[in-house]
């Protein structure tokens, strides 16, 4: 099979010379190419990321390490392409959420067999270690499946296929037995079914005290009657950023009140640290002030 990246050579005449070479080893996806170089390669690997967060976050240490990886698999046997789609181009938002549902920032899915299967990437994150975790699942095995969505060359039922594995990924899930995991594709869903909803915006650098806290008030309300709901919002995680800017999240820890199925909303303007003062403040008629922002996102 005629390959859609051509390896190039490389030189060793200067430091900035090696660094664009290094670049030039990670291929650029747009909706222009991003299709035609997974079913045209055996091994894709695309790094779904936002280069100004990174930065912000990570001061782009991933991907300075995910460039060195490319240059340490260029002339891999068989070929190992690693690529990458940047998130903040719109032409690169709308083809990653409505094709394959990427909503978390960096995401790194490995595409295989012409992108009949699909793996997500859990592997290290130091550009040695990228390159043998590629290297040892690029490497035939015949004990593995042949695809994960039948025999088929048809792109969109791929696609499709992809779509279906991706949001089944972001359903609810618990953070613990008693907290609900919030991301904007189940928020509204979640605040909109239940009469009491109770939602912490969680930042693990200023909340993570609170958090136990509240998993205990969350424990202790499990069997409450009426039910109140406990979930949190992640603000760590770039997804749910839309959200916290909605409800103008700015200290934490943060609580916001949503009751008659988001109809009406409520801030806690000072949290009790203790679990008990917590359950207290719940059970109590005024839990805050009448936040107008509106629940729906």
């Amino acid at each position: 099979m005629e390959d859609s990246v051509s390896n190039k050579s490389f030189s060793s005449s200067s430091s900035n010379a090696q660094q664009q070479q290094e670049q030039d080893f990670v291929v650029d996806l747009d909706p222009s190419n991003f299709t035609d170089t997974i079913i045209k390669n055996n091994f894709v690997v695309v790094n779904y990321h936002m280069p100004s967060v990174e930065e912000k976050r990570y001061s782009n240490a991933f991907a300075t390490e995910y460039k060195k990886a490319s240059v340490i698999l260029r002339n891999n046997d068989p070929l190992i392409v690693l690529a990458q789609l940047d998130m903040e181009r719109k032409v690169n938002v709308a083809l990653a959420k409505s094709q394959i549902g990427i909503w978390i920032y960096p995401s790194l899915l490995m595409f295989i067999n012409a992108g009949k299967q699909l793996h997500v990437y859990y592997g290290p994150h130091d550009a040695q270690g990228i390159a043998n975790y590629l290297r040892k699942i690029a490497t035939p095995n015949p004990a593995q499946p042949t695809s994960l969505f039948g025999d088929t060359s048809e792109t969109e039922m791929i696609f499709d296929s992809l779509a279906k594995v991706f949001k089944a990924a972001l359903r609810p899930k618990f953070t613990s037995e008693f907290v609900l995991d919030l991301v904007p594709s189940n928020f509204n869903e979640t605040i909109g079914k239940h009469d009491f909803v109770v939602v912490h915006f969680y930042d693990s650098g200023k909340s993570k005290k609170f958090a136990a806290e509240y998993e205990k008030a969350a424990s202790i309300l499990s069997s409450n009657d009426p039910p109140i709901v406990f979930a949190q919002v992640d603000v760590d995680n770039e997804v749910n950023i839309a959200l916290e800017a909605q409800f103008d999240i700015k200290n934490y820890p943060a609580i916001r009140i949503f009751r008659d199925g988001g109809k009406k909303v409520k801030r806690l303007d000072e949290v009790p640290a203790d679990a008990q003062e917590f359950v207290k403040c719940l059970k109590g008629s005024s839990a805050g002030n009448v936040d107008n922002t509106s629940a729906q996102i």
